[in-house]
């Protein structure tokens, strides 16, 4: 059965291919408004994430947003941080608006969602999770994936639709 699923580069389209990336639950997806006021034309924001990386014997997170600038996407540090001595309204709506945030770590594959409302147009493009610092204001880069990975990706959804 061929099922429609179309790789371009590290772009995924199809009817499957869509159902694949958004319903499987194996990747984060992270949308990327291409209609969203930003202040700058050569640097843009988009969603919010936190990134987890290994510390001792434990995992830490940092938040971050998903970033665009010089022709690629990475992951920023979303500002600075500020210790307060009272802990106020702010601060636990923070607290709450972050618990739910997508988590990703090194070399977890990601899904970028770019659109366009007023052109009435989508697209998926898959990336790998590089190297983390949490002490840096770029957190990780994001890599496009290979040719060779996204035809795996690709043997995956399949696998995923003949379950």
């Amino acid at each position: 059965m061929k099922y429609d699923i179309d790789i371009v580069d590290n772009h995924i389209g199809g009817r499957q291919g869509f159902a694949y990336i958004c319903n499987s639950m194996k990747f984060t997806v992270l949308e990327a408004d291409m209609c969203k006021e930003q202040k700058y034309n050569n640097y843009r924001t988009y969603a919010s994430v936190r990134v987890a990386t290994k510390y001792k014997n434990t995992e830490i997170t940092a938040k971050g947003k998903l970033e665009f600038e010089d022709g690629k996407y990475f992951i920023g540090c979303n500002g600075g941080c500020c210790i307060s001595s009272r802990f106020c309204f702010e601060d636990k709506l923070e607290l709450v608006k972050n618990a739910s945030l997508p988590v990703v770590r090194k070399d977890d594959i990601i899904a970028i969602a770019v659109y366009s409302k007023k052109i009435n147009a989508i697209f998926l493009e898959l990336y790998k999770v590089g190297k983390i610092d949490t002490n840096c204001m770029r957190l990780t880069n994001l890599i496009p994936l290979t040719d060779e990975e996204m035809e795996q990706v690709k043997m995956d959804a399949v696998r995923w639709l003949e379950r």
